[in-house]
């Protein structure tokens, strides 16, 4: 397993940043395209169901140590996710409250996002054929601009 550490080289940033900015964007507009082709979901959609994922899974991602967590192996136990209010989706993603609200219970009904007395999450979203191919395709845009920054020194 790689251990090196990239690190930002400032100097060639400073730069390069309108080459650093272009492939960064590049792969945020990537991942969207990709989760709206995959899903069928539109823009706001997409930024309300990443909110409820991340807020869903982070405490889990907090532990690398624990390897059977960042596989997908086998479903993983419900109590690993966690809820997370239509307040928070609100304030998160600075969407109004009433049209997250409305997506949320879109959702919801798409059998995407799970509802309990605490608010919203995912489980195991990843499992889903569509949810794995839309992350390889993340991995591989990431990679693709990553070599990119390494290639100007950007990156090192």
């Amino acid at each position: 397993m790689a251990t090196a550490k990239l690190n930002v080289n400032q100097d060639v940033l400073d730069q390069k940043l309108r080459f650093a900015g272009y492939h960064v964007m590049n792969v945020f507009l990537e991942i969207a395209r990709q989760i709206g082709q995959n899903t069928g979901l539109d823009a706001a959609s997409i930024l309300i169901l990443a909110t409820i994922n991340n807020a869903s899974v982070q405490r889990v991602l907090r532990h690398p140590e624990d390897a059977e967590i960042h596989t997908t192996e086998q479903a993983l136990d419900p109590s690993h996710f966690h809820s997370i209010s239509r307040r928070a989706v609100a304030e998160a993603t600075g969407l109004n409250r009433e049209l997250v609200r409305r997506k949320i219970n879109q959702l919801i009904e798409a059998g995407v996002v799970q509802e309990d007395e605490h608010g919203v999450k995912t489980m195991n979203v990843v499992l889903h054929p569509l949810v794995g191919k839309s992350v390889r395709s993340f991995v591989a845009a990431h990679t693709h601009a990553t070599n990119r920054l390494i290639k100007e020194d950007i990156l090192r």
